[in-house]
């Protein structure tokens, strides 16, 4: 899966527990419906957390014709965070794939508690650089992996964000209903590829259906590399240390 760093591809790190907590003490909760843009590309100031649902970092079409996903955000993300932090603006579109269920955060409060608290800004800073891994390792995927191996490396970062140490059982629940358009939004393929990659896999007994759940058999990934799963090299803690 990984290629480069140590984050996961396409899937965000969750944002630390610490920095949770504060900002579920000073946000509002709101309701958001499936479409819903809670963010447009370069709009500064709007900060939010994702308790439940699913979102997703669009990248604007206007140049290629069709949108493309930087980033899947399943719950426990913040949204904005960087522009809220620093200032920074980017021409990124964040929008609900699911109706979901959000915190809104004031952007200046979020600011000022990190800038004055030192163990949150060491939190924020070690997050930040790996969202910006899992941005990179996705793209690199996506440039350098074939497209049936992207969809395995999407599948299997899906799953392990949902439980880090896979149940022993040899099917798996995809678990989020992800339409092959989305799916390929993620993995830079057109539907009719994503459709004829899944539809290969279920003949071949490694994916099946069941109602509208898409499982997948464990041999599905046997063929994935990942450098930190390599037996000769060690596993690396990045955990900041605080102090």
């Amino acid at each position: 899966m990984r290629q480069i760093f140590t984050a996961m591809p396409y899937v965000p790190p969750k944002e630390p527990e610490p920095i949770v907590a504060w900002l579920r003490e000073h946000a509002t909760k709101r309701r958001i419906s499936r479409g819903e843009v809670l963010k447009y590309g370069g709009e500064a100031n709007r900060l939010f957390y994702l308790e439940k649902g699913l979102c997703a970092y669009f990248i604007a079409g206007e140049l290629t014709g069709r949108a493309s996903i930087l980033s899947l955000l399943p719950p426990g993300r913040t949204m904005g965070d960087m522009t809220a932090s620093i200032g920074a603006q980017c021409n990124v579109l964040t929008q609900a794939l699911s109706d979901s269920l959000v915190w809104v955060i004031p952007p200046a409060l979020f600011r000022e508690a990190i800038f004055a608290n030192p163990t949150l800004a060491q939190l924020k800073f070690h997050h930040a650089v790996l969202k910006e891994e899992s941005t990179l390792e996705g793209m690199v995927a996506n440039f350098t992996r074939p497209a049936a191996e992207r969809l395995k490396i999407l599948f299997k970062a899906l799953l392990l964000d949902a439980s880090p140490q896979l149940a022993d059982q040899p099917w798996q629940k995809i678990p989020y209903r992800l339409t092959d358009e989305v799916l390929g939004q993620v993995v830079n393929l057109a539907r009719p590829n994503v459709s004829a990659i899944l539809s290969h896999w279920r003949q071949a007994g490694l994916m099946k259906k069941v109602g509208n759940e898409r499982w997948v058999h464990e041999a599905l990934f046997q063929d994935i590399f990942d450098w930190l799963e390599r037996p000769d090299r060690p596993k690396p803690d990045w955990t900041p240390k605080l102090g």
